[in-house]
């Protein structure tokens, strides 16, 4: 729903496996709620809250980790928070904040993009992982990458 210009949403998802793969897990809950809202200046602000049942992991790869509709995060609890905002015709930029209070770590991830013809646009993003020491994002580090996006 909304209130005003403001986003409400809600989501409750319940998963439970019909045969037992071995795995010990036999059933999973994923809650999330969000709001979002688009400012008179052209910001658009999201914030999300998630608790998911069977999050949590043991290890952590940047390049390999999966994630699937029964298991969305990479621990139990996780807030989200992402902006963007166009800065002319041709530039625009976002900026996401995740914090996983439980792993005591967070991810940050800028990108600019930019127009470069009416049918072709150039993408910089950034990822970075950081945790404590007891956190499986310890060691993740960080990814920078470019993305060229043409449409036809």
């Amino acid at each position: 729903g909304n209130i005003g210009q403001t986003g409400f949403k809600g989501e409750f998802t319940f998963f439970t496996d019909l045969d037992d793969d071995g795995n010990g897990r036999n059933s999973t809950m994923v809650v999330a709620a969000s709001a979002d809202h688009m400012f008179d200046n052209g910001l658009f602000l999201i914030g999300e809250v998630l608790w998911n049942s069977d999050g949590g992991r043991d290890t952590f790869n940047l390049f390999g980790e999966p994630l699937s509709a029964d298991n969305p995060s990479f621990s139990r609890y996780q807030v989200t928070v992402q902006g963007s905002k166009s800065f002319s015709p041709l530039l625009s930029g976002s900026l996401a904040v995740a914090a996983y209070p439980d792993e005591e770590a967070v991810f940050v991830s800028p990108s600019i993009t930019r127009s470069i013809t009416e049918n072709a646009d150039l993408t910089i993003l950034g990822q970075y992982f950081a945790g404590s020491g007891n956190s499986i994002f310890s060691n993740a580090g960080y990814v920078v990458a470019a993305m060229f996006k043409w449409s036809f």
